[in-house]
């Protein structure tokens, strides 16, 4: 599964510049800039960030003082766009496609975007199948980016909401879940 080059920051109780610059050299050596971050938890892009600069990542790891991050390579190509298929007992029962209308590198609707129902193909619609299994998830929203060199997974969402993906696919996804749900009582 190909996944963004991905770089964690661990949570240190007692924050100081010095126990992460080396950790920070790392981070400048493998990704180039910009890069994305995220922070641990958070939802509709609030907590995720598009990094220009070496003073930009200081400022963000400087405000965090200590909590977890999450970086990851930016693939321009998908500035702004992304695909999210939403998986229930390993099917894809809805899939959209995000677009930023705002010129946003995210693509979520809390933050501007734009959403359209998309037709996955097959192998999309398996490695979506294939994410949710290796994570172990019942249900949840697998978000790809389609780079320059194929589809990437960005993420996958457990508890990724239904109501947007619902109203524009016209796919009722709680009533998946329920059904799955009661299947297993």
């Amino acid at each position: 599964i190909k996944i963004p080059k991905t770089y964690i920051l661990p949570m240190t109780y007692y924050y100081k510049r010095e126990y992460v610059s080396n950790f920070v050299s790392k981070i400048e050596k493998q990704l180039s800039y910009p890069l994305i971050a995220k922070k641990w938890y958070g939802s509709c892009g609030e907590q995720v960030f598009l990094i220009k600069n070496n003073e930009e990542l200081w400022q963000l790891i400087d405000k965090e003082q200590g909590k977890e991050l999450l970086f990851q390579e930016f693939f321009p190509e998908c500035h702004g766009v992304d695909i999210r298929m939403y998986v229930v007992n390993n099917e894809v029962v809805a899939s959209m496609k995000r677009i930023s209308t705002t010129g946003d590198f995210r693509s979520n609707l809390a933050v501007g975007g734009i959403a359209e129902k998309y037709e996955p193909n097959q192998n999309e619609k398996q490695l979506a199948i294939k994410c949710s299994k290796v994570l172990g998830c019942d249900f949840c929203g697998v978000d790809f980016l389609i780079s320059d060199d194929g589809i990437v997974v960005c993420e996958v969402n457990s508890n990724a909401f239904i109501k947007n993906i619902s109203n524009v696919t016209g796919v009722n996804v709680a009533e998946c879940i329920l059904k799955f749900i009661i299947s297993k009582i």
